[in-house]
């Protein structure tokens, strides 16, 4: 067993004490020897080591007699050199220690291998002590740690990786602690760790340690529900959540259990989405008013593949969205102008907007329908383009309004022309013959006539679109402004027959004489002009079921069918040659008088047939 000095009992007197003796021995070796710890006994008078067990062997590959040979500082130096100091200090506490103290260290120990162990050295001393009252001898009990300090090392580094990551990923991250009243349900939780985003996406500065109602008063319970389901059950809960009581944030939250089931602690990671949120209200705002739109608003991909396609684009087109998508673009717009769409399409690829143009383009069923086209680039995520948006409006009511327009003004012109060029040849002949003859003073009374009335017209048209027109709205029987009418249709206009019928009780209503006048003497003197000084000309007075109906009938040319819904629009002139001319504002003119009386007009017609035109007013007008 080695010089191992150990102070005994005094030595027995009787053959039975030594047996004893000699037992209690064998029994202190035999424990020694199997013990799973290695134990050394240093005696400090010589410095060397005098004991060391067989687990020796087995902790560090040396044998006993390895280590009595060593001193003190051969034992040293087996000890890692950045441990040597401290495993040097280790003796003298050990020495001079009171009976059954224990000093402890935890150094690494070089093996016979070389590679080094983590081992716990717990010093006692016993024995004899010198005049200085210290021990003589130390006894060493070594536990082999190794496995647990590399377990240790690993775990720190694991949680310094954690730490790393935490304090690097940009999502907030904290640990919660759930609290519960006295019937379990949650109320509250506490702050117990955060990384360093945890306040830049919450707001709260300062949270460790502190409860949540604390730091927002007013959070919803939805919070404490989640986190002390999650907390009770041990599920995990991903959600997506506003937080009323934090500026109305958006937060998306992973949130677990840390911990076995008695635990109440909850990890969450979780992010600030408010302004993903916010983005996508306003991606679906903006889908509603591109989808309410009653333009069409479509998206192409840079080959011009069609790719989205909204209502709008629908009833323009003819093409349900699912039709339209995937088709070529070029089949749809700039009908008539084929051969710049290639080149719009470079320039679109280039990042170039394409201003609005006028253009053509095709219905499903085959018709043409005039547009104004906006083409622009579609940015995409890394600053290049990656589609193409279109905007198209229907402009053929704009186009009808500017060829109306032409018209009126080609019309217009002819029209002031005409008896401005009557006006000038008898006011030339008068001058020239220094006379003033009565055929010639009615030319001119006449054609000043004339102008009056167009420029009437105009004005009228003026003040009732700007809806500045009053009406003076008095008793008047219908039968009698139709008689009225119908006497200056025939003392103005020969060579048609006119025919009145009226009924034999009054037709009332509170009307303005003067405009219903108006509509009456257009509707007539239109009707003469058409009869062609031969067809006979009917106008009816009725009343029923509290309307006044007016009806003027005439045996004329008439009108196809197609062009009676626009016989009552601005500027509009039926095409018929030889017919007299106009401005085309009389039926305007009559339809918004009558309109704003609240009643209705229109017109059936037939070509060959003749016309008839209706008006019915409210008689509690």
């Amino acid at each position: 067993m080695g010089a191992m000095t150990v102070q005994m009992a005094p030595p027995p007197e009787t053959d039975d004490a030594v047996h004893a003796l000699r037992d209690r021995d064998a029994f202190i070796s035999a424990v020694l020897g199997s013990a799973r710890v290695l134990i050394i006994v240093l005696d400090s008078t010589v410095g060397r080591v005098v004991y060391a067990n067989a687990y020796l062997r087995d902790l560090l590959g040396y044998e006993p007699e390895e280590l009595y040979a060593l001193t003190t500082e051969g034992l040293l130096g087996m000890a890692h050199s950045e441990d040597t100091e401290a495993v040097a200090g280790l003796v003298e506490p050990c020495r001079g220690a009171e009976a059954g103290a224990r000093v402890s260290l935890e150094f690494r120990q070089r093996c016979k291998s070389g590679e080094y162990r983590w081992v716990r050295a717990s010093g006692t001393p016993f024995g004899p002590r010198d005049d200085a009252g210290v021990a003589t001898q130390v006894l060493y009990v070594i536990d082999d740690i190794h496995e647990a300090k590399l377990a240790e090392a690993e775990l720190r580094e694991r949680e310094e990786r954690y730490r790393t990551l935490l304090a690097s990923v940009d999502e907030g991250f904290c640990v919660i602690d759930v609290l519960f009243d006295g019937v379990g349900q949650p109320v509250d939780y506490r702050f117990l760790e955060m990384n360093p985003a945890f306040e830049r996406h919450t707001g709260l500065q300062d949270a460790s340690g502190k409860l949540a109602r604390e730091l927002v008063p007013d959070l919803d319970a939805h919070w404490f529900e989640t986190y002390g389901r999650v907390a009770v059950t041990g599920e995990p809960a991903r959600f997506v959540n506003r937080a009323k009581g934090m500026d109305d944030r958006w937060f998306e939250v992973e949130a677990v259990r840390i911990g076995g089931n008695e635990s109440r602690r909850v990890a969450l990671l979780f992010t600030d989405i408010t302004a993903r949120k916010r983005a996508e209200e306003d991606r679906v705002r903006l889908a509603a008013l591109v989808e309410g739109s009653g333009d069409a608003i479509f998206g192409c991909a840079l080959d011009g593949t069609v790719t989205a396609w909204n209502r709008g684009a629908e009833e323009l087109f003819g093409y349900p969205a699912g039709e339209a998508v995937e088709r070529d673009v070029r089949c749809l717009i700039f009908a008539n102008r084929t051969g710049e769409l290639p080149r719009f399409l470079d320039r679109l690829r280039r990042g170039e907007q394409i201003p609005p143009s006028d253009t053509v383009c095709v219905r499903k069923d085959g018709t043409r329908v005039d547009v104004e086209i906006t083409l622009a680039p579609v940015p995409d995520a890394i600053g290049g383009v990656g589609g193409i948006a279109a905007v198209a409006r229907d402009v053929t009511a704009r186009k009808r309004l500017e060829r109306a327009q032409q018209d009126f003004i080609a019309m217009a012109s002819h029209d002031l022309r005409t008896p401005l060029t009557v006006l000038r040849a008898h006011a030339q002949l008068m001058r020239r013959h220094k006379r003033y003859d009565e055929q010639g003073l009615d030319a001119i009374v006449e054609q000043t006539r004339r102008l009056e009335r167009l420029v009437a017209d105009l004005r009228d048209v003026v003040r009732l679109e700007a809806g500045g027109l009053e009406l003076r709205r008095v008793p008047i029987d219908l039968r009698a402004l139709a008689s009225e009418a119908a006497d200056r249709a025939r003392a103005e206009k020969g060579g048609s027959a006119l025919r009145l019928e009226v009924p034999d009780a009054p037709v009332e209503g509170n009307w303005d004489r003067d405009r219903l006048g108006q509509v009456l003497d257009n509707l007539l003197g239109n009707a003469v002009k058409y009869a062609h000084g031969g067809g006979e000309i009917v106008v009816q007075v009725a009343a029923a079921e509290g309307e006044a109906r007016l009806s003027v009938a005439d045996r004329g040319t008439g009108v196809p069918a197609e062009v009676l819904p626009r016989l009552f629009d601005r500027f509009y002139r039926v095409d018929q040659s030889g017919s007299p001319s106009g401005l085309g504002l009389g039926l305007y003119i009559a339809r918004m008088l009558v309109e704003s009386h609240g009643g209705r007009i229109w017109a059936d017609s037939a070509p060959g047939v003749g016309s008839t035109f209706t008006v019915v007013l409210p008689l509690a007008g």
